[in-house]
């Protein structure tokens, strides 16, 4: 049997067993709760630590794919360009989707339903507010909050000034004392 079937048997199982001994046996869904919500807490403290270690490997070996020569340069402009043109893109035309192809009225209004029962958003900060908390003060504090975009831009930032001099560049003195 393969993995994909055993995984599916066993999700099977669980909302069979599940869903009957839900109103008997209170004191078993909450144990399952209790694990599940160590569970998905420890995946979620396994976040911030994981997308820095990935910033930092995948700058160090962008800049060193960079310095290997001009073919290597030119794949990573190359990448760029087509990363920024397929967003332009997407910024255009799915617009252009949604007005070619409207969403039924039926649909429309059943979203419109859903969403009534939603708790407000609240106030919608300012667009300077929102590029001035891209920089964080402190990021300790934005990796304990799940800030994740400022923790992005320090994390580049501490590597672009951390990035090693290209070679035949005079190497900085980094001693502390």
């Amino acid at each position: 049997m393969s993995k994909a079937s055993v995984i599916l048997a066993a999700l099977i199982l669980g909302l069979g067993l599940g869903i009957p001994l839900d109103s008997q046996a209170h004191g078993l869904t909450e144990a399952a709760d209790i694990v599940g919500t160590l569970w998905l807490n420890g995946l979620r403290m396994t976040v911030v630590p994981l997308v820095v270690a990935l910033l930092i490997t995948g700058i160090a070996q962008t800049a060193a794919a960079a310095r290997a020569g001009k073919l290597a340069l030119r794949a990573v402009i190359t990448m760029m360009v087509i990363l920024w043109a397929s967003a332009t893109m997407a910024a255009f035309v799915t617009p252009a989707l949604l007005a070619a192809f409207p969403m039924p009225v039926e649909a429309g209004a059943a979203l419109k339903s859903a969403l009534s029962t939603a708790p407000d958003t609240g106030e919608v900060k300012p667009f300077a507010d929102f590029i001035r908390a891209i920089v964080p003060t402190n990021p300790v504090n934005a990796a304990a909050s799940d800030a994740i975009l400022p923790l992005i831009v320090f994390t580049t930032g501490l590597c672009l000034c951390r990035h090693p001099p290209a070679r035949g560049e005079a190497q900085p003195d980094r001693r502390l004392f």
